[in-house]
């Protein structure tokens, strides 16, 4: 018997989910909802475009057909709005389906999480927040770089907001800064302004984090586009990353300055991967709700302190 999928929320991130397993020979049938008539009417156009024949995609509006159709061998992925979303999962996973991927952030305050992630692991069902950088090779390789250096740093200055793109680098500095403990030591949100998504906001800002008693880290959120850097370092390496011209310039004391060429796949090509991985049992990279529990508190707290908890993240 084949595992099924289910897709909950099918704008522009759940149908790249739906693109990347739809032609999985492993799975069943890929049961996508959506409440939007309109988001659920261009998923056939969209498989079109992308060349997808598969007769075992279905669509439906009905979340009580989503609820007949999760049991024990389904995959769910959760595609939806922060807003709501935790009461979505939450109902997911009593249902106690093989696995749960969503899209970040999960949700909107720290209390909405520890509530899913109490009920995750009192359940038993592995949640996985969809960081994807944590398959990106380079990103594993500086992982590796710094692992258990003592003296280790973080800085990144980025368009797009501390919602949006910010907390894809709170994911990256918690995990390859190995963060255990942090303060804020300086915050300062200079806009809240309105997101891609119709009545949802964005945060641009500044944010000075002590890491691990020793380390510092530092983000700045611009709400104008522009060139991103992402910065990690030792006292023994620098790591340079441009995401957007897909170069890393990597600093080695003993080895000097190498401009390298650096990949970046898109959720198109990666859920496929981490679904293949759930069902054969083997390890997925991505982080669990407890390892992604830091970056949303390191947010949450950002927020709170420039008392934000009224702006509708995305």
């Amino acid at each position: 018997m084949k595992n099924n999928i289910v897709i909950i929320g099918m704008g522009n991130m759940g149908k790249r989910h739906l693109q990347a397993v739809a032609n999985l020979s492993i799975i069943g049938e890929i049961l996508c909802y959506d409440i939007s008539h309109g988001s659920l009417d261009s998923v056939p156009a969209f498989l079109k475009e992308n060349n997808i024949c598969n007769n075992n995609i279905r669509t439906t509006i009905s979340f009580d057909e989503i609820i007949k159709a999760i049991n024990a061998e389904t995959i769910v992925i959760i595609a939806t709005t922060a807003q709501g979303r935790h009461q979505i999962i939450a109902n997911v996973i009593t249902l106690r389906p093989l696995a749960i991927i969503a899209e970040k952030p999960l949700c909107q305050s720290i209390d909405e999480y520890e509530m899913i992630m109490a009920l995750s692991r009192d359940t038993n069902v592995p949640l996985y927040v969809n960081f994807p950088r944590h398959m990106y090779g380079f990103y594993r390789e500086i992982y590796e770089s710094l692992k258990g250096s003592k003296a280790k740093g973080f800085s990144a200055v980025f368009s797009g907001g501390m919602g949006c793109i910010g907390i894809h680098l709170l994911d990256l500095l918690v995990w390859i800064l190995e963060v255990k403990t942090y303060k804020i030591l300086f915050s300062d949100n200079h806009s809240v302004y309105h997101a891609k998504r119709a009545g949802y906001c964005d945060l641009a800002g500044v944010l000075l984090l002590s890491i691990n008693d020793t380390n510092v880290a530092f983000l700045h959120s611009q709400k104008d586009e522009g060139h991103s850097l992402i910065e990690f370092y030792s006292q023994n390496n620098k790591f340079r990353i441009y995401e957007s011209e897909k170069k890393m310039v990597v600093q080695d004391v003993s080895i000097g300055i190498d401009v390298r060429e650096i990949d970046l796949p898109f959720t198109s090509q990666l859920t496929d991967k981490i679904i293949t991985a759930l069902i054969q049992k083997e390890r997925v990279e991505l982080p669990n709700i407890s390892q992604s529990y830091l970056t949303h508190k390191i947010l949450f707290d950002y927020i709170k302190i420039n008392r934000l908890e009224h702006v509708n993240i995305t």
